[in-house]
């Protein structure tokens, strides 16, 4: 079949510094697209950000970065014989309604479907927002694991046996039936796929270049070509706020080899030149034994690549050895998320996080030259102002021990989390489920806490550390980011510039036509 695969803008709100406007590459997209032509459908990839990242627009208090939807929707073929949108975040919910409609306006007859992104904490769930597609006027939902579910809703519709009969035999698959939408049964069975067997991901199909001149990306950008991989999909455990125990086949874990993993480095490397290499997984680092032997792989193989783990990883997993071992084979960068300094909200979040531990991690981290980001969430409905000084105690205390990258995101209500179902009479639209949730009565409070807390830790960084707090504004400077925070001050100001001259040129084509 002739399918088309779209990636929709990238959306950030105007006074968010954390979670908001991260150029992601589309990694679900480029798997899936490698799949689907493996099994020999033409395949068409359209990256309404990738293919003009310059292209910025303000709606309301958000900024859109790339093609609008009508130039998006022109892209696309007029043979095409099914469209699928890619999901993503849930602050692109609006920019992926314009799409949609205006899909449907322009292929009426043609099958449209939405992908579900299983890889972020910041992404949702299809279902929980289920009623909206189905107003928009979408067919099908393709929730978790995308590649064999989308093969095969595709080789049925390439039969032409669209009954429902025939759907109901894709697990997992979410359909129109009339005016509703019926859900098969069997999603819970994605983690037993083998991912081993799945090709590479067709990053061939994506503007590269111009994501690599955007230098910023999800992790610290540092050097000239970089990819995104995953090594694993879901995550074993059940923290309260976080979406995707509710998205990924009742909390499994599923991994790659490392041999595998460590094939696609050494391809990507060899093909593009990319020497640098982000994990996206949600928890890569649940087995330490395959960490390891990635490791070996790495080191055997001789590749000297960098790779990073740009999402939070298992604190537990990780011992000096390892991390020595880490950081010969490469490693320069790694998230963990200790969380809360509170015992008692991280009971109630049903994260178990050893906050001695952590110290000593970040001392390793420190040790070996791997730049240390730690990750903290504020705002949970138990939370009091003594356990947010607790938090805070516990931050400064990782500044204390050499923690170069601090993140402190306010909760919000991820449509599927278990907070959400908790909280759903507060339950604003999807797009508005930002980690600065300003809709959220007790925000100002709360981000005054927030900058606070970051005042402090700076502070910190430059009696203890004043080399590192240094390096900020070098870095900076240099565009050669090794933290999350140098390179998102640098992002905020790149949109904004690009913004003005996307500004400028408009009011410019408009003198023009007038004086014409």
């Amino acid at each position: 079949m002739k399918v088309a695969l779209i990636n929709p803008n990238i959306v950030s709100q105007i006074i968010d510094l954390s979670g908001t406007g991260i150029p992601y590459m589309p990694i679900a997209l480029s798997y899936l697209a490698a799949f689907l032509r493996e099994k020999k459908h033409d395949v068409t990839l359209i990256d309404a950000f990738g293919e003009a990242p310059a292209l910025v627009r303000r709606v309301e208090d958000k900024m859109y970065q790339g093609l609008d939807a009508e130039a998006t929707v022109s892209r696309i073929p007029h043979n095409i014989e099914i469209i699928l949108v890619y999901g993503h975040l849930a602050v692109t919910f609006l920019a992926q309604e314009q799409l949609i409609r205006k899909i449907r306006r322009e292929f009426s007859a043609t099958p449209l479907g939405v992908l579900e992104n299983i890889n972020k904490v910041n992404a949702y769930s299809l279902l929980a927002v289920k009623n909206w597609y189905l107003d928009w006027g979408v067919d099908y939902l393709i929730p978790g694991y995308l590649e064999h579910r989308t093969g095969q809703l595709l080789h049925i519709l390439e039969q032409g046996t669209q009954g429902r009969n025939a759907l109901q035999s894709v697990p997992g698959l979410v359909f129109r039936q009339g005016d509703e939408f019926v859900e098969n049964a069997g999603i819970e069975d994605d983690w037993r796929i083998d991912l081993n067997t799945l090709p590479f991901p067709a990053w061939d199909l994506l503007p590269l270049q111009n994501y690599w001149n955007i230098k910023c990306a999800h992790a610290p950008f540092t050097t000239d070509k970089y990819l995104p991989l995953l090594s694993s999909r879901g995550c074993p455990f059940s923290c309260r706020f976080c979406v995707s125990s509710g998205m990924t086949a009742n909390r499994r874990w599923n991994a790659r080899s490392a041999a595998n993993v460590a094939d696609e480095v050494e391809f990507f490397k060899n093909r593009f030149g990319a020497s640098e290499f982000h994990f996206e997984d949600l928890n890569p680092g649940v087995d330490a034994r395959r960490l390891e032997t990635f490791c070996d792989e790495l080191i055997g193989r001789d590749l000297s690549v960098q790779w990073k783990f740009a999402q939070g990883t298992k604190l537990e997993t990780l011992d000096e050895p390892l991390i020595k071992k880490m950081a010969w084979a490469g490693c320069t960068y790694i998230s963990i998320s200790p969380e809360s300094g509170s015992l008692r909200l991280l009971a109630a979040m049903n994260k178990k996080v050893d906050q001695g531990h952590a110290r000593q991690v970040v001392r390793w981290l420190k040790k070996y030259g791997i730049i240390s980001q730690g990750c903290f969430v504020i705002g949970l409905p138990e939370e009091t102002d003594d356990d947010r000084c607790q938090t805070l105690l516990v931050l400064l205390d990782l500044a204390r021990a050499g923690l170069d990258d601090p993140a402190i995101f306010i909760i919000t209500l991820m449509p599927g989390s278990e907070l959400a179902e908790w909280s759903a009479e507060a339950m604003p639209s999807p797009e508005r489920c930002t980690f600065t949730p300003v809709w959220r009565e007790d925000y100002d409070h709360l981000a005054r806490f927030r900058k606070y807390a970051y005042c402090r830790y700076l502070i910190v960084k430059l009696v203890y550390h004043p080399l590192s707090f240094i390096s900020y504004f070098v870095n900076f400077l240099s565009h050669r980011f090794e933290t999350k925070v140098e390179m998102t001050l640098y992002r905020k100001a790149a949109v904004l510039w690009a913004y003005l001259k996307s500004t400028a040129c408009s009011r410019k084509a408009v003198s023009l036509h007038k004086h014409r």
